[in-house]
């Protein structure tokens, strides 16, 4: 039996926050940002990326399994913490972006952004311990609202409208699988949150992840399903079903699909914000979370109203994403080491 530690969290939360943040990039993504048709294709492109994925992540995985922990490592922590500060502000853009075009078109983006920002910096200095229990909540309620979107819209799912089964090119498919494995940060997440786990750690992250990505395989299945090859033409394909989807009394369930949408979001940031924070080194921690959220903030502006990526985000997202996620914990998988029960870096890193 795994006795309670102050500043861990159960391997079960584990699962609950990797999987909430997984599954919520395929809630709102749509054929502009796959540069393809929104297609069935997508169905085995997503599963052919969950083995890939599970590939890449291996040697963070046996890091983990074997007590190494990259966050040790001051240079490499705080390079990390950089990573997730970048990573933070793009999530914060798909927000607010989002917010602004669906939800409310005459609220002004920097506005959104800045009070998500604020409101998970505070969530973020409350400690892992909270943000897991929020986690399992939200998990509860993601699910909820993934069952209550296909059970509302199953009377207008077409089995013909999965057909033909490839519309895309085979560049575009390969697009799409590079797509799906690079945007799988919660390899880089499961970097710095295995340290905080107070028992295993494989188990629930590969859950997590198997998890994710069959929920997203369900809803791209019955997205195209639903609506045809217009999917295409939506801005956000998924969230356009819960338009179309009523409940008994007739209201549309786009209400509860941004309920829970926002409330994954929320931990998502959360979590970037949090493992940021914990990647530098400063005795107030208060003051860092500060620190790592204004610089989300000021990230995320530079991506909203600066001209910096141009559309071409790939540039800097699949490198990176490479780099942290893979070769890192592969260096140091090979050349890090353990003494005594403490861990050390022999000076090839």
């Amino acid at each position: 039996m795994i006795k309670y530690k102050k500043g861990k969290i159960a391997p079960l939360n584990l699962f609950f926050m990797l999987f909430v943040s997984r599954a919520i990039i395929g809630f709102t993504v749509s054929s502009s940002a796959l540069n393809s048709r929104y297609s069935s294709d997508l169905v085995y492109s997503t599963f052919i990326a969950l083995f890939i994925t599970a590939l890449v992540s291996l040697p963070a995985v046996v890091c983990a399994a074997k007590g190494k922990s990259i966050t040790n490592n001051k240079i490499l922590s705080a390079f990390y913490g950089l990573y997730f500060i970048f990573s933070g502000a793009v999530n914060i853009v798909k927000f607010a972006v989002f917010s602004s075009s669906e939800l409310n078109r005459s609220a002004k983006i920097a506005v959104l952004a800045g009070f998500m920002v604020i409101a998970c910096t505070y969530a973020a200095s409350l400690g892992i311990e909270a943000v897991s229990r929020f986690g399992s909540m939200v998990f509860v309620i993601t699910l909820i609202g993934v069952a209550g979107v296909i059970i509302q819209g199953a009377g207008d799912f077409s089995y013909l409208n999965l057909f033909p089964v490839t519309q895309n090119s085979g560049e575009s498919i390969l697009n799409n699988i590079i797509f799906s494995v690079c945007s799988t940060n919660e390899i880089v997440l499961f970097i710095a949150l295995a340290p905080k786990v107070n028992g295993k750690t494989a188990k629930p992250f590969y859950f997590s992840l198997s998890a994710s990505y069959l929920v997203m395989i369900l809803l791209i299945a019955f997205t195209v399903g639903v609506l045809g090859d217009t999917a295409s033409l939506s801005a956000y394909p998924i969230f356009e079903v819960a338009q179309i989807s009523k409940l008994g009394s007739g209201e549309r369930l786009e209400a509860v699909f941004t309920a829970f949408w926002i409330f994954a979001a929320f931990l998502k940031v959360t979590l970037f914000i949090y493992c940021a924070g914990e990647s530098f080194s400063c005795r107030r921690k208060r003051l860092k979370f500060a620190a790592c959220g204004a610089a989300v903030f000021a990230v995320s502006a530079v991506f909203l109203y600066g001209s910096a990526l141009n559309g071409k985000w790939q540039i800097i997202l699949y490198p990176a994403f490479a780099l942290f996620a893979f070769v890192l914990p592969l260096l140091y998988l090979i050349f890090g080491r353990k003494r005594n029960g403490i861990e050390e870096d022999n000076g090839n890193i």
